[in-house]
């Protein structure tokens, strides 16, 4: 008796993989996925002998399958996509020495869809303008006075600044 059998969760993913892998069953999609994984792993790889392995983790690889077979590097900013633009010659032939030769790469930007969260809201609803000077400004302002001539717009100007009132 199979000790695998009797645990039911193993059961399970053992029917959901049998039926995923059978000619039912969408195989085609563990099929491409493994491969995705295998991109993603020689992408990260080349990324880091350029010396760029800091974005590996926001660049996703999709496959395009028109006639030419191309690598879609989706990206979720502008300033990614372009340093992408740059090094994709570099990038294809380092590529091309993990197997995957005669690939078409292109750069494709999806921005993200982020949205500011609720702690972040409520912290700038509750922000007030600043009012006054704290010590340290003003004293920099009155040593600056000091120094200013009497009757300078300048000098007018700073004595209305300090006139508001202190943190």
């Amino acid at each position: 008796m199979n000790p695998d059998n009797k645990n039911p969760t193993n059961k399970l993913a053992k029917d959901c993989l049998d039926w995923l892998r059978g000619q039912n069953g969408p195989s085609g999609i563990m099929a491409r996925s493994a491969e995705l994984l295998k991109v993603k792993n020689a992408l990260n790889l080349s990324l880091n002998t350029l010396n760029l392995g800091h974005f590996s983790d926001r660049i996703e690889p999709s496959w395009r399958t028109s006639p030419p077979e191309e690598l879609l590097l989706i990206v979720p900013n502008a300033t990614l996509a372009a340093r992408l633009e740059q090094v994709l010659p570099s990038l294809a032939s380092k590529l091309a020495e993990h197997g995957y030769r005669g690939i078409q790469l292109k750069v494709r930007l999806v921005p993200s869809q982020r949205r500011p969260s609720g702690s972040n809201l409520a912290l700038a609803q509750n922000r007030r303008p600043a009012t006054g000077l704290n010590a340290v400004a003003r004293s920099a302002w009155l040593n600056l006075l000091s120094r200013l001539p009497p009757e300078s717009k300048l000098r007018h100007t700073i004595t209305r600044l300090l006139a508001i009132k202190p943190k």
